[in-house]
């Protein structure tokens, strides 16, 4: 192999990597965005389980609150059991 043939196989390699390091750069940045889509999503799901368990808190308390009145005043309570 000659000189300017081992120079133009560099040159090729040189250039075959370059479009490898712009397809892996390419890769990254949508990787970076699922990331972040995940983490919105996540934060959602978080929030909505937070927001769950306060309205069961709640509701189990008007439940109580419900139940001690129609006692109290004598009226029947056909609510959940």
């Amino acid at each position: 192999m000659t000189k300017n043939e081992s120079l133009q196989l560099f040159r090729y390699f040189q250039q075959e990597f370059l479009k490898l390091n712009t397809r892996f750069d390419t890769v990254d940045q949508k990787f970076d965005q699922v990331y972040t889509i995940l983490d919105g999503m996540k934060g959602a799901i978080d929030s909505i389980t937070i927001e769950n368990t306060a309205l069961a808190s709640q509701t189990t308390r008007h439940e109580t609150w419900v139940r001690g009145t129609s006692a109290t005043l004598s009226l029947p309570y056909k609510g959940h059991s």
